[in-house]
């Protein structure tokens, strides 16, 4: 049974399938294009040629209610907003829907999207950050102030542990997970006494503000 279902085979729905799958994930994806179908076969678990704005073909695809969907049906806005529609009312719990504006965003939420994500907007912020302060590696926005963002540690950093350097208090941030860049191993929910190495990254959640102010630290040092 799949645990995430994926419909229309965009070039966001394609990579976001073969990730999930790559992760160990159930998926089943979607979509009226035969080609396009042929060619997710070998990452996902299941594909299928389908038209999923058509309720009946969503009530066959749909057997559990607690199934993520996630709709990317590219520009046409008439079909998203059908297949969103068509889950809610078949109960779905979970339904993700990719938007190009805010408008479209509204409108989805308001036929029952539960997420909405607006992939261009989120890229575009992200590279905004990087070109803005080059010690900020990754990031995932969290609204409209804050967010999880994957940081180069400052070389005064170095050999302390984190109850030593007291980042909630002093940059009112969370650190969440330490990569390793030497191993690429992560540690999630690090001990206080962790000492932090030279090849360690930070993932760390808080104010926007308060993550550039940390990591300019790294670039004062």
């Amino acid at each position: 049974m799949a645990e995430y279902i994926v419909i229309g085979l965009s070039n966001f729905g394609s990579v976001l399938a073969k990730r999930l799958y790559a992760l160990g994930e159930n998926v089943m994806v979607v979509d009226e294009d035969k080609e396009q179908v042929q060619k997710a076969k070998d990452f996902v678990s299941q594909a299928i040629t389908a038209d999923a704005t058509d309720r009946k073909i969503l009530e066959k695809l749909v057997s559990d209610h607690q199934v993520t969907v996630i709709i990317s049906l590219g520009d046409n806005l008439e079909k998203n907003v059908m297949a969103v529609y068509h889950l809610k009312q078949l109960g779905v719990q979970r339904i993700i829907a990719k938007a190009n504006s805010e408008d479209q965003g509204k409108v989805l939420q308001l036929v029952g999207a539960t997420e909405v994500v607006y992939p261009e907007k989120d890229m575009a912020i992200e590279i905004a950050e990087r070109l803005q302060n080059p010690n900020i590696l990754n990031s995932l926005p969290l609204g409209e102030n804050y967010s999880i963002m994957e940081i180069g540690i400052p070389s005064t950093f170095i050999g302390k542990s984190l109850a030593d350097l007291r980042l909630r208090n002093k940059y009112k941030i969370n650190v969440l997970a330490i990569k390793s860049l030497t191993s690429q191993k992560w540690l999630v929910n690090p001990e206080a006494d962790y000492v932090l190495q030279e090849s360690d990254t930070l993932v760390v959640l808080g104010h926007i503000a308060d993550i550039r102010n940390l990591s300019k630290e790294n670039s004062s040092t």
